[in-house]
């Protein structure tokens, strides 16, 4: 509601679209916050925030395409975001492009090494890829501990990464072990 205040007390502050674009998102009204993120966008052409909402939001309604497009823009406005790298790496992932997601990752690693989506998503595709040429179990087993050693909060999402990988490279006693815990 203050957010909507706001917007009829100044329509051409793009950053409040944005803002309650995101709530949107948190509260499930994906429609209306890309509706939001757009109408930021078009006050504001280069608001990273809504450019990076928009493409995410894509992504969450299946719009795979759009949403690279999206991503893409917003990285040209911050081109060393390495949370959005991350979730380009996610969307290359639902694309099918294995290598374009593991260069995401790295990428985003290499920018910001305290990334634990990064570590842990691309250990998991390592461990997990459908395409064997992209497999790589013993790299897997590297990267997962490295998400476990920046994670901030729950460890579950890392442990299960690292049992995956773990498993993908034949060690299921260890595998078994990491899941228990």
């Amino acid at each position: 509601d203050d957010f909507s205040r706001v917007i009829q007390l100044n329509p051409e502050y793009a950053k409040v679209y944005s803002n309650r674009g995101t709530l949107y998102v948190q509260a499930g009204h994906v429609e209306r916050a890309l509706d939001d993120f757009q109408a930021a966008i078009e006050i504001d052409p280069t608001l990273f925030v809504a450019l990076a909402g928009r493409g995410r939001v894509c992504h969450q309604m299946g719009r795979l395409e759009e949403a690279l497009a999206h991503l893409n823009v917003a990285l040209e406005v911050e081109p060393e975001a390495a949370e959005l790298l991350c979730s380009r790496g996610d969307l290359h992932t639902d694309l099918g492009n294995y290598g374009e997601a593991l260069a995401d990752y790295a990428q985003a690693i290499e920018w910001r090494p305290d990334r634990a989506h990064a570590y842990r998503n691309g250990a998991w595709l390592l461990a997990t890829c459908p395409d064997e040429q992209f497999r790589d179990p013993d790299n897997a087993v590297l990267g997962a501990p490295q998400a476990l050693e920046v994670s901030h909060g729950q460890r579950h999402p890392a442990l299960d990464t690292l049992a995956a990988a773990l498993a993908s490279a034949g060690r299921f006693e260890e595998a078994v072990g990491t899941l228990q815990q």
